[in-house]
Parts: C-alpha cells; structure tokens; sequence
C-alpha cells in the first residue's frame, strides 16, 4: 500500500499520547472572569498591575503513524463540542504548518475564545493533515478537556459552583484573614475585557429579593462597602451607581429601625439610608451628588422617602454643622426656568418657589412659629420696600404706580382728576409687600389698589407746601394728592403724609388711612 492511502486506513489505530498544560483547565474559569495578573509592589507592599492574560491556550501531543512516530510538517485542525460522539460543532481551529519532530508537536495559540467555555463539559475533536494526505483524517476519540486539580479548590477556600445562571467563584478566608492580598475581592477593569464596562468587579442579581453584591459590616466602626477615589486629575467616582431601569435605583441604602449606618449590629438611635461625608477642603465639593440625565420624564438627581411615622423623620434631611460660618442646610438652584422648590402632599401641588422667586401657597401664611429671639415669635418680616397691603383691581388704561385712584362709573378704577373727589379709593401701589387677588397679577386691566400701610404718592403744593403729619387728599392735578385743609369732609381723605414737598409736584412716602 501506498503511505497516502495507509494513513486513512490507519487513522482508526492511532493513537494521540496528550500532555494538556494546567492553563488549559483553567481556561473556562478565565473565560468567565476580567484578566488582569497582579504582582507586589517592591517595598510597601502595593499592587501594580502587569499584562492581560488571553484565552489562547498551548496544546501539545505525539502523533503515531501504525505504532511508529511521524516526523513531518502538518495542517491541524481542533474542532470542539460539548459531547464526547455526534452533535453540532462548537467551534473549529485551523492551524498549518505544524512541525511534528519524533511524533512530538506543539500548538502554541489555540484560542476559541471566552464566548466557547461556561463551565459545562467541553471535548477537542483532532484532525490531521500530513504530506501526501489530499484531506483532514479525523482522529478517534474525541479528547475530553479536564479540569486541572488547582481549579476544583483555588486556596484559600476558594469553590467553583455551577448555577442556573453560569459558574461563580466563591472565596471564604475562614478567619485566616483577607480572602486576596489583603481584600475579600479585588476587581481590575481593563478597557476593553468586559462587556459590562470594563467593571473591576460585576454583580448582577435577576431578582429583586437577590443583591447583585452585598457589602457587610460588624464592626462599629467599619464599613459595608467603601469606596474611594484617590487620584487628584479627571472625573473619578468612589462609589458610582447606575440604573438602567425606569423605576430601578442607581445606588439604594436602607438601615433598619433600630438605627446604624447601613446592617451594623450596633443599637444607635440615629440611622442613615445613604451617608455622604466629603473630606475635601477644596470649593464645591459634595458627600451625596445626585444627577439625572434624562431629557423627559419624571427624574431625580437624589430621592428620598421616609416610611417612618414620627414627626422627625424625614425624606431629605440637610443639615448645616458649620456654627462659624454660613453653610446652607438644603441648597436649590434652578437654572432653567423651573422653580427652585415644589412641595407636594398626597400628589397635590401645595407649595412652590418659582425661578423669579414668587411664593405660592395653598394654605395659610403663618410666620413666626419658631422660638428664637430674632424675629421675637408672632412677627412677620418684609424687608427692603415700603410694606403696604394692595388688592388686584380693574382698571382703565393708562394708570402709573403712585397714581390717587378713584372709582368709575365703570366700576373701574381711574386716576383722580379735581379737588376733594369723594369717591377716591386710595393709591396705585409700586411694590406691594401683600397682595390679595394675585390669580390676576400682570393682566393688563387690573391694577393693585393699596389699602394699608405705607406707600409712595404722587403729590401737589397747589394747596400750599406739605408738611409731615399733613392729611392728603385728591387735588385738581390727575392722579395727584394735595394736603387738605382743616376738617375736610368725609370719605376725602386717603393718607397721612411722612414726608414734605415744599413746591411743584413730587413722590412721597404716605401712611394710607381711608376717611
């Protein structure tokens, strides 16, 4: 027989003596997991990082020919599949122009990547192609691919556990100290090795009973999960949390009744869902910074819910210790045209700032409920403006702040025309410190009427110079106020000058007093 054709009828007979190096073993659990190899820094016992370990795996065997070793130069192609006979290739690996010395070869790169290996049992179909060979002769049987023994315990402690949702690595130290080089877990993101970007360290759970990494803490004084950020240059995150679900939260705390930060033991009556303290001396710094990036919707940069009955509780707690200096408990800015603050109750818009800084309401003003001294209890405030009391009004075209108003046959408010008018109302308020029918402020026919306090008057010496203390009345100049004479008649008068105008006409501070 011809070599050629006594290799084919051979092929059943050979036989293939495999030396598989311990990475090949290993190689579904790398597959798994982000490659990074550590190494301790010389001195103070820090970490660097070194190269990424691939998938590629060495292989290597003796290929026999009817009992005799074959030295030639030959096409390998590895073909794997998750059964020992029949079923559908995983994957096939060509490799040409092996050398084959003694029967002895070596195929250093054989790689079917991470996507091929996922803990379930894997067998390597062999074919080869020789000089003289016109195709591939499949060798008998398959080889099935073990596990090296350092992968079934990896020390210390270490177990490989099959789950529904793939393998996981479980590291348990039993007291003897960190489970890696100081750390329970110590994940390295490289670019471009996870699909998840590039996490150090994944955790994912599919249920929401299930914690996709859980951090816990007996100490006092210790802490669950800690993260930090150490570098002094670019955007870096200690703790960064991200929520790709419409009602899934980025990073969520809770802390049981009893108080404690986080799961502690200890029994402290003061209890935080999230804690945020920021060590930084620089300006702007944050403990807690929340941001949301969606363009519509209902978002929130931070959240907080309170479940809690007590009077004390609260969603949001800020809180300003700095007794020297001027920090701000809660600070809000809006720098679109959003109000800065809304308060709800039971889904109800109640109270809001808008952006310009109007207040709105739905109940009741009340001022004064605290028990410090400035401002004594009971006392209202209204700084920077004359602080009189105005209502909303309609009202002809034409009218200006400091106008004296007289009532039409309209039933419109019109700037007073003649002396003494009797049916004078009072004064067209600039700046009113309280108004009342606000639902009508900045429609063009109303105008504020003030009706009590202090307000500025457009007056008149046509009746003689005014003097402080002087009743005013209407004068013969539209919308003008002149100082009255002596018992004017009743239902004239609508103020008390505070300050004096010696001659022609002017603006001056008035006590409204309607008689």
């Amino acid at each position: 027989m011809s070599n050629k054709h006594s290799l084919k009828l051979a092929t059943l007979s050979v036989s293939l003596a495999l030396a598989l190096a311990g990475v090949v073993a290993l190689l579904w659990l790398w597959g798994r997991l982000p490659q990074m190899a550590f190494a301790q820094g010389p001195g103070d016992g820090g970490i660097s990082a070194q190269s990424a370990v691939g998938t590629a795996f060495t292989y290597q065997g003796r290929l026999l020919k009817s009992g005799s070793s074959v030295s030639d130069t030959c096409n390998f192609q590895f073909t794997l599949y998750n059964v020992a006979i029949g079923s559908t290739p995983i994957m096939t690996q060509t490799k040409t122009g092996v050398s084959v010395s003694d029967g002895y070869f070596t195929v250093p790169d054989l790689d079917f990547g991470s996507s091929a290996f996922t803990g379930d049992a894997r067998w390597l179909q062999i074919a080869v192609q020789c000089s003289g060979d016109s195709s591939y002769n499949a060798l008998s049987p398959r080889v099935a691919l073990n596990a090296a023994p350092y992968a079934h315990s990896l020390r210390p402690g270490a177990v490989i556990s099959q789950t529904d949702a793939g393998p996981i690595l479980i590291v348990d130290n039993e007291g003897l100290g960190s489970g890696i080089w100081g750390y329970s877990a110590f994940g390295y993101g490289v670019v471009g090795q996870s699909t998840y970007g590039d996490a150090g360290v994944l955790g994912i759970a599919d249920d929401l009973a299930n914690k996709g990494v859980v951090g816990l803490n007996n100490s006092a004084d210790g802490y669950g999960v800690c993260g930090l950020s150490i570098t002094t240059t670019g955007t870096t995150y200690g703790v960064y949390g991200e929520s790709i679900s419409a009602a899934g939260y980025g990073v969520y705390g809770t802390a049981p009744t009893t108080g404690t930060v986080g799961v502690a033991t200890v029994t402290d009556t003061i209890s935080y869902g999230v804690y945020g303290e920021v060590a930084s001396t620089a300006a702007n710094a944050s403990g807690v910074y929340g941001l949301a990036n969606a363009s519509s919707g209902w978002t929130n940069g931070v959240q907080g819910e309170t479940k809690s009955a007590d009077s004390g509780s609260a969603g949001v707690y800020g809180y300003a210790s700095n007794t020297s200096g001027s920090a701000v408990a809660v600070w809000a800015t809006s720098r679109g045209n959003g109000d800065i603050y809304r308060g709800y109750s039971s889904g109800d818009l109640e109270f809001k700032v808008t952006n310009a800084g109007d207040v709105y309401a739905d109940g009741a003003y009340h001022c004064g409920q605290g028990t410090g001294s400035n401002p004594e209890p009971g006392t209202c405030i209204v700084q920077n403006q004359p602080a009189d009391f105005a209502e909303m009004l309609p009202a002809s075209d034409g009218l200006e702040p400091g106008d004296v108003l007289a009532i039409g046959l309209d039933g419109r408010l019109a700037r007073s025309n003649k002396p003494y008018q009797a049916n004078v109302v009072g004064v067209y308020s600039s700046q009113p410190g309280y108004l009342g029918g606000g639902q009508h402020r900045g429609k063009a026919d109303y105008v504020p009427l003030a009706v009590v306090g202090i307000v500025s008057v457009k007056v008149s010496t046509e009746n003689g110079p005014i003097r402080p203390g002087d009743l005013l009345v209407a004068s013969g100049t539209p919308g003008h106020a002149m100082k009255a004479d002596f018992n004017p008649p009743i239902g004239t008068v609508i103020g008390k000058a505070l300050e004096g105008l010696e001659e022609s006409t002017g603006v001056i501070k008035m006590l409204v007093i309607l008689q």
